[in-house]
């Protein structure tokens, strides 16, 4: 997901987005995974990059910064009630990172 933002830098639009074909922004695209990857000074890059399927690049191109409105609209109210417990100090609020699966509907709570 961090390959939105360089992308949105340069570009000033997401991939998908303002009618270019998806096969350009894909090519495009997989090459900032490529060198976003490669800069992270991982052991084995060419592994790393071997378990980033393709489709799921050109996946990410497809919906062109789309969003589903029952994630935003959970994630937000999720965002409010945490503002509430640290505005009113009578709760404990999530501690670190709090991870949503949509499809499973499953969340968890991290501390790295």
């Amino acid at each position: 997901m961090s390959c939105f933002n360089p992308k949105e830098a340069t570009c000033r639009r997401y991939p998908g987005t303002n009618g270019v074909p998806c096969t350009i922004d894909s090519l495009d695209l997989k090459q900032r995974v490529v060198s976003i990857i490669s800069s992270s000074h991982v052991d084995n890059p060419e592994a790393v990059m071997a378990r980033v399927p393709q489709n799921a690049i050109a996946e990410i191109c497809r919906y062109g910064a789309g969003e589903l409105h029952v994630i935003a609209s959970l994630i937000g109210g999720i965002v409010a009630q945490e503002v509430i417990k640290l505005a009113t100090n009578q709760y404990v609020p999530l501690d670190n990172t709090f991870v949503y699966d949509g499809h499973t509907q499953q969340s968890s709570v991290f501390r790295m």
